[in-house]
């Protein structure tokens, strides 16, 4: 009986709080930073997947810039990953200067053989954006 009532209640309730999603303008996804788990919706956003189901969505990253997620890739040598991270990083206000300085500053930490392999996929991303 109770679980009934449960089902019922909040059935009832997603009814009547339907007029306001369908009346939304835009959903803001908030991001905490620029990593690998959130490939899916940066896939879904360029590609215009959301807006495809009449969804207007911004996505808001917070956040330093994505010098983390950066920093995590170049540390694990995982170059391949690297350019759309970056750009990403870069879109959402990273500099070139502020990229290459964190990188320069990796080379002690993570080893220069990372660093290394990394730095022709930065320039690569430099060379190709907007100045």
């Amino acid at each position: 009986m109770y679980r009934k009532t449960s089902v019922c209640a909040i059935t009832v309730f997603f009814l009547c709080i339907g007029w306001h999603a369908v009346a939304q303008d835009k959903v803001r996804m908030g991001l905490s930073s620029v990593s690998g788990l959130h490939t899916a919706v940066w896939v879904a956003e360029t590609k215009g997947l959301f807006r495809k189901h009449g969804l207007d969505v911004e996505v808001i990253v917070t956040g330093q810039g994505g010098t983390a997620g950066i920093s995590a890739l170049i540390a694990n040598g995982q170059t391949a990953q690297l350019t759309p991270h970056l750009n990403r990083a870069m879109d959402n206000g990273l500099t070139q200067t502020e990229a290459s300085e964190a990188i320069t500053q990796l080379a002690f930490y993570v080893g220069w053989p990372n660093v290394f392999s990394a730095m022709p996929v930065a320039q690569d991303v430099f060379a190709k954006r907007p100045h």
